[in-house]
């Protein structure tokens, strides 16, 4: 008999349709949002994962597995790291990328390795991957250029979400008509109102524009622009 699928899985398709032309950064969220919630357990989460991500023989779909493989990471801590950073799991990643005939799928492992390993400097759940990572190096794999996600645990992690019954910062109690909601920068919880604006947030791996709170939004747009005003003095044209 064929077991139900169960509600992470189903999201987990959705994640990874086939009709998909873009990452679906929502449903990716939103199984992030199933491990950290505890509605499902890491290990399971963990399980869907890596077999989806190993065993797809479609390369589009293998590509949003390895996508949201790579958004838990960044967003689920150490329940996640500790039940994928494994000997046994990360050579079957190297595996996968020696033999995948795939470009998109290949660069996108080879650019989660790296990151990982860069992660590794300052989170000591990274060290196995890297080793891996160097041992890939003294191999001869080539690695794409480090983007600014490569860092993602250089200072912070993904918050863990706060609880209660009241608006952290109006102090409004949550109920039927009240809804609470997370700001995905600091993990605090608040009513809609103080959370009505929308930010990316490049270090946990968060490219689209997601629910912040007004905080946390000012420090980001901060630091936006801060980023910018970098680049432009970085900057040499050609004369």
């Amino acid at each position: 008999m064929f077991r139900s699928k169960s509600n992470f899985e189903k999201v987990f398709d959705k994640a990874t349709s086939n009709l998909l032309l873009e990452p679906d950064l929502d449903s990716m969220l939103q199984l992030c949002d199933m491990i950290r919630g505890g509605d499902v357990k890491a290990k399971e989460a963990a399980a869907v994962m890596k077999m989806r991500v190993i065993e797809e023989t479609n390369p589009h779909v293998q590509l949003f597995a390895v996508h949201v493989l790579d958004t838990a990471m960044k967003n689920c801590g150490e329940a996640i790291h500790s039940e994928m950073l494994t000997d046994k799991y990360l050579e079957q990643l190297k595996e996968l990328v020696r033999n995948s005939k795939a470009d998109a799928v290949k660069n996108k492992l080879l650019d989660m390795i790296q990151g990982w390993a860069v992660a590794s400097q300052h989170n000591s759940d990274f060290k196995v991957a890297s080793d891996l990572y160097n041992i890939m190096k003294t191999e001869g794999y080539k690695f794409p250029p480090k983007t600014d996600t490569a860092d993602m645990f250089k200072s912070e992690k993904a918050p863990r979400w706060s609880d209660g019954e009241d608006c952290t910062k109006c102090k409004t109690t949550f109920g039927v008509i009240q809804r609470k909601h997370h700001c995905r920068a600091c993990g605090g919880i608040f009513c809609s109102k103080c959370t009505t604006k929308q930010a990316i947030i490049p270090k946990f791996g968060i490219e689209k524009e997601v629910r912040v709170c007004d905080a946390c939004y000012d420090s980001l747009t901060k630091e936006k622009v801060r980023n910018l005003e970098l680049q432009k003095m970085n900057f040499r044209p050609n004369i």
